[in-house]
């Protein structure tokens, strides 16, 4: 009786020095880059003030009631159109999707800064959530993006950097509505209506700036073949 001696695969050395010799990043490059950058820079404006959404709808008069209504319809805008995005991205490519898309999401912050009720805020919040269809169309232009041997890594950093600047954004939020309340001489309410005006002002204005970021440096990875044959 013959014993087989047992057989490993042989580890890949070469990708690995290769991969040590460029760097462990190196493939945050080109529209990675731009994406992360984007989502950054999302993360930093509205996550300063998106904890503080329901004390802005219970500032303005609104009831614990309606705080739960403008999430569901926030939530039931989201699910419309997502199936729409998707086709659209397969047929007709996800740069300008994705690009014209930001700036009509980046105008829908305007009825945040306009409310002077909790009915505004609630048609914000759905115009909002409603334009956020090209998300399948960003996740497709992630995957095309990152190359094959790093997409899971690509998409753990994709999540992980936003994702740290979302923890430390809201403790900035309180301070600025905080410094508002002891310094503006208004109510409480009335400065916290105030802080978060201009907080969902600067979100506004980054909306515009992450708009032009997408649009003039993304590049489009489906080709016409792709596109024209669907």
């Amino acid at each position: 009786m013959f014993i087989t001696p047992l057989s490993f695969p042989a580890l890949n050395t070469g990708d690995a020095m290769s991969e040590a010799k460029k760097g462990m990043f190196w493939f945050v490059q080109g529209n990675v880059k731009i994406l992360m950058l984007c989502r950054v820079l999302w993360s930093a404006s509205t996550s300063i003030i998106y904890p503080f959404f329901s004390l802005y709808i219970l500032a303005l008069g609104g009831t614990s009631t309606e705080i739960g209504l403008i999430n569901s319809l926030g939530i039931l805008a989201g699910m419309v159109l997502y199936p729409v995005g998707g086709y659209i991205a397969d047929r007709a490519g996800r740069v300008k999707l994705i690009g014209y898309s930001t700036v009509l999401y980046a105008f829908a912050h305007l009825f945040f800064v306009v409310a002077n009720d909790w009915k505004i805020i609630a048609i914000g919040q759905f115009f909002s959530q409603l334009l956020l269809f090209y998300m399948p169309a960003m996740n497709a232009l992630e995957a095309d993006s990152l190359p094959p041997g790093v997409r899971g890594k690509g998409f753990a950093m994709m999540m992980v950097v936003p994702g740290a600047v979302r923890i430390v954004a809201p403790v900035f939020g309180g301070y600025i509505i905080e410094w508002f309340q002891n310094t503006s001489g208004q109510s409480s309410d009335q400065a916290l209506v105030l802080a978060v005006r201009i907080c969902w002002s600067i979100a506004f204005a980054t909306g515009l700036l992450v708009a032009w970021l997408r649009l003039r440096y993304l590049k489009e990875t489906m080709t016409e073949e792709e596109t024209t044959e669907k």
